[in-house]
């Protein structure tokens, strides 16, 4: 298990890559409910894509309980900022 599990987008100049806007994502938002990544058994993306003005992924997390969910996640972008991430079973 990681002491600190995390996972980070940022948003980055051209051409000199300087960031402009980063975005922790240590809870995910699913059935009115935050699921914590450092409270799971396991947090795995399965997948990373750009969609248009939004960044989507897969991720499969395990719950200590016993069980897992697959969600799919949508960080809508607009201009220079990030708006809130989505999630709902895949």
């Amino acid at each position: 298990m990681e002491l600190n599990p995390i996972i980070q987008f940022e948003i980055l100049s051209r051409p000199n890559f300087n960031p402009i806007e980063t975005l922790t994502v240590k809870e995910l938002p699913y059935n009115n409910q935050e699921l914590s990544l450092s409270k799971s058994s396991g947090a795995f993306v399965e997948d990373v894509f750009l969609n248009g003005s939004s960044i989507e992924f897969t991720i499969e997390y395990f719950y200590v309980e016993g069980g897992s969910v697959m969600l799919s996640c949508e960080i809508p972008v607009s201009k220079n900022h990030f708006d809130p991430l989505q999630c709902h079973k895949k």
